[in-house]
């Protein structure tokens, strides 16, 4: 999952998120686009939003706990 975040963090820093039309993933990745998407509203973010919010929120909920 966190590989995937950081990909689409760059993706994001590249302003090109908005571009994205299909993701394919399996395991780790599958999760965190239904993550990313809980956390969106079921839409998927602007990379201005990715990185402001959906990326530290994220972030912060997979790692306090280990």
């Amino acid at each position: 999952m966190l590989f995937h975040m950081g990909v689409l963090r760059w993706l994001a820093e590249q302003k090109r998120l908005e571009h994205v039309q299909k993701i394919s993933t399996v395991s780790g990745g599958s999760l965190l686009v239904g993550l990313i998407f809980q956390e969106t509203g079921m839409r998927w973010p602007s990379s201005d939003e990715y990185l402001s919010s959906v990326y530290p929120s994220l972030r912060t909920k997979l790692c306090e706990r280990s």
